[in-house]
């Protein structure tokens, strides 16, 4: 009898250190060792993916925000993709795009953005929510900044002014620009 009873509370413990809780957390932690950042909502990387994005809001009159803007790098193709999307009824009229060293910002003497300096830029067709700039990574470093302008219609019939959500550019205007960094993507 005393041999059942042994028997009986050997194949529990046994049963019990091998139930799907003690899996998970095995699981669980191997997946401690995959580093996934989140800052300000926006940043997100992970080892082993194909390509990294960074997000920010696209802000109109200084705060309103509309939509946002996407940098998107993908290291096996070497191209940035850049997306400006905006919602709730706003449309984008014009884009203009700035991405590469930060110390290399256009800007005139105050340090106010020289919009009509930015290689990149776009009018767009009423209706127009979603518009992407690709741009060849091999001028480009995989840590930079980027200065996204939009001019934006409102569903009331706004037009204002946008910038995605950033540091200050300079000067005495309230423009924005933000730093990117895929070092880890590659």
């Amino acid at each position: 009898m005393r041999t059942n009873i042994t028997l009986f509370a050997l194949v529990t413990i046994l049963l019990f250190s091998c139930s799907p809780e003690n899996e998970d957390f095995v699981q669980n932690d191997a997946v401690e060792n995959f580093e996934i950042i989140i800052i300000d909502g926006g940043v997100t990387g992970d080892p082993t993916a194909t390509t990294c994005t960074e997000t920010t809001d696209l802000i109109a009159g200084q705060n309103t925000v509309v939509g946002t803007v996407d940098i998107t790098y993908d290291p096996a193709n070497d191209t940035y993709t850049i997306t400006y999307t905006t919602e709730n009824g706003w449309e984008l009229e014009e884009t203009h795009l700035w991405v590469g060293d930060c110390a290399n910002r256009p800007a005139n003497n105050p340090g106010n953005p020289l919009i009509g300096q930015f290689p990149f830029s776009e009018s767009h067709t009423g209706g127009t929510t979603t518009f992407t700039y690709t741009i060849d990574g091999a001028n480009l470093n995989t840590i930079g900044c980027l200065a996204a302008h939009a001019s934006v219609d409102g569903p009331n019939g706004e037009n204002e002014t946008a910038w995605g959500n950033g540091l200050p550019y300079g000067g005495n205007s309230w423009a924005m620009y933000f730093e990117y960094d895929f070092s880890e993507c590659q």
